[in-house]
């Protein structure tokens, strides 16, 4: 049988949709690359602690380009109460 979520893993997940929501509506503007890298930063500044789960790529100028992912492994391990923060943060490949 499966747990049932609780309040703080549910409001993680509703934090995270946000944040990735106004990621990529960000994206979906056309923006030169220092505007993209610069409202992208803020938006992951405002976010806090939550910016720890959303891997930014950016390899090319476009903002096609541009490619936000959750650490899936991460926020599970944050909901099951057995993670630890990262000593250094790790880059995700988009392909």
């Amino acid at each position: 049988m499966k747990a049932n979520k609780s309040a703080e893993t549910i409001q993680l997940r509703l934090e995270l949709a946000r944040l990735l929501t106004r990621l990529r509506g960000i994206r979906r503007e056309k923006l030169a690359a220092h505007q993209l890298r610069q409202r992208v930063s803020v938006a992951l500044s405002e976010a806090g602690s939550l910016a720890q789960f959303v891997a930014v790529t950016n390899s090319n100028s476009a903002a096609e380009a541009c490619c936000f992912r959750v650490n899936k492994a991460t926020v599970r391990a944050l909901e099951q109460g057995v993670y630890a923060p990262p000593f250094a943060a790790q880059s995700a490949d988009c392909r």
